[in-house]
């Protein structure tokens, strides 16, 4: 059975239904990709940490719930907004981190954390990707 096909076959069994994520809802996005180093030498874009050849993933989790990650062609407000509009319900509490895409979410009870200061935590369990002891 090639690739192909069974992808089809998944559509056709999960349809079209657009998954709303409700309640305590945590957003954080991440690069994915190898390690320049791990590269051919002719290969490495010689950008040191830069998101350069990576792709970018929106994952948006809800406390004890259901997950979704997104690969996103950009990490604008556009389309950070567009995302977060699609799958988290308006009135939700979404917690994400101080990267000004997620900035000016009206519909949301939006609360932060600034990794820019150090902090990861804040009073009242506001994280997005708590350290566990």
């Amino acid at each position: 059975m090639s690739l192909w096909f069974m992808l089809g076959r998944l559509r056709e069994v999960c349809g079209d239904n657009v998954i709303k994520l409700s309640g305590i809802i945590e957003i954080d996005e991440a690069y994915i990709g190898g390690l320049e180093k791990n590269k051919r030498a002719n290969k490495r874009k010689k950008q040191g940490r830069s998101p350069t050849g990576k792709q970018a993933i929106l994952g948006m989790r809800e406390r004890g719930g259901k997950s979704i990650a997104k690969p996103t062609a950009a990490t604008d407000r556009a389309t950070f907004h567009g995302h977060i509009i699609r799958y988290v319900e308006f009135s939700s509490t979404i917690y994400t981190d101080d990267y000004k895409g997620y900035a000016g979410l009206a519909h949301y009870d939006h609360g932060r954390v600034r990794h820019s200061r150090g902090e990861y935590v804040r009073e009242g369990d506001i994280h997005t990707n708590k350290r566990r002891a």
